[in-house]
């Protein structure tokens, strides 16, 4: 997939209603465990694998769309 693909699909990805919203579930499923007094050392561990689970996904689709814009401007450069 080049550059230009991977930008597109990432861009797609990130507008995604129903991905956003199950991304937002897992975040706030992670913040529910993190208050809770109760929650077990494995449980918080879990929540935390998930939120930083979640971030490197969002980071590489935004990276995808980056890397697309500094192509593009060094292409337009003089």
């Amino acid at each position: 997939m080049n550059i230009d693909e991977k930008a597109h699909h990432a861009a797609r990805l990130l507008r995604d209603e129903a991905l956003t919203l199950a991304i937002q579930e897992i975040r706030e499923s992670a913040t529910r465990v993190f208050l809770d007094a109760g929650s077990t050392p494995a449980a918080r561990e879990q929540a935390h694998e998930d939120v930083r689970a979640i971030a490197t996904f969002h980071n590489r689709l935004t990276l995808w769309g980056d890397s697309k814009k500094i192509a593009d401007k060094r292409k337009s450069a003089p």
